[in-house]
């Protein structure tokens, strides 16, 4: 059963929560909201570690088409620049959270704001993976011997919107 799916939706979650937190309290001087922030800055920590190892582990299990292909390797570099900000974000708040928010708190927010950018946009493409292109969703089910040709109607991408087409109920 693939855990990235599960994993990934933390950071997604607890990172922007971090900011909004962090900016309420900076506006209304409240450290009771520095506080919330900082737990979930560092949950988000944890679940993006767990969501890059997660989503590398099933990258060596699925297969891609050459468009695919490409859509997961934006993915997995907006992952990596995601940890490479969140991480040390954690870390500087772990270590000196009182002097980040008094001194350098426009630094702080502005590469906090990048970092949701990246994990937004990422999460943007990995729906893209799932949804149009049905990456991961047949990893299962997909029997043993099945054809890997790119052409096949199995690997073609369904159309991205919410409901099915008359169509594709056959």
């Amino acid at each position: 059963m693939p855990i990235h799916p599960f994993v990934v939706h933390f950071v997604i979650a607890l990172f922007p929560v971090s900011v909004l937190l962090d900016t309420l309290g900076w506006l209304i001087r409240n450290e009771k909201l520095h506080f919330a922030a900082w737990i979930n800055l560092i949950g988000a920590g944890i679940g993006l570690i767990f969501a890059i190892i997660s989503g590398l582990w099933e990258k060596s299990h699925i297969f891609t088409t050459s468009e695919s292909g490409r859509i997961l390797e934006v993915h997995e570099t907006l992952a990596f620049i995601s940890a490479c900000i969140i991480i040390p974000l954690a870390l500087w708040r772990s270590g000196k959270k009182v002097i980040i928010l008094k001194k350098c708190w426009p630094i702080y927010l502005l590469i906090s704001f990048v970092g949701i950018s990246t994990v937004l946009t990422g999460a943007l493409y990995g729906g893209k993976l799932v949804y149009h292109h049905e990456i991961g969703i047949r990893v299962i089910n997909r029997p043993r011997g099945t054809s890997t040709d790119p052409e096949s109607p199995l690997h073609k991408p369904r159309d991205n919107s919410f409901y099915p087409s008359p169509d594709s109920t056959k």
